[in-house]
């Protein structure tokens, strides 16, 4: 009998709970939708919105799901592949010049230890 109590008191406890939280939400003003077209979203300072990201992401699934967007996105990840191998080269020359120009220059920055005269014997 203990038992059913408890936990007739529970449940009428927590009905009591839900209904003061339907009470506060029905306190709330509500929120008016307006007809027309979506507000334009607001402006961030930051340099990669999370929007913005999302959105690409978005776009470019959307564009996947298509045979000629799949093309297009097969030849445009050529490109950058083409793009990025030929960054690579460069920098590997820039690296191996750099490298180059380095040990010239510590070369020329050794200091110069000067010669001793040299006199031939008999010139005085």
């Amino acid at each position: 009998m203990t038992g059913w109590l408890a936990s007739r008191r529970r449940l009428q406890a927590e009905v009591a709970y839900l209904r003061l939280q339907l009470k506060e939400e029905r306190a709330k003003p509500r929120l008016t939708v307006r007809p027309g077209p979506p507000p334009p979203p607001a402006e961030t300072t930051t340099p990669f919105a999370m929007e913005t990201i999302l959105r690409g992401q978005i776009q470019v699934l959307q564009q996947m799901t298509t045979v000629p967007g799949a093309r297009e996105l097969a030849t445009e990840v050529r490109a950058w592949r083409e793009r990025a191998t030929l960054l690579d080269k460069r920098l590997r020359d820039a690296q191996t010049a750099n490298e180059g120009l380095t040990r010239e220059l510590a070369a020329a920055r050794t200091p110069v230890v000067p010669v001793p005269a040299q006199r031939e014997p008999g010139l005085g």
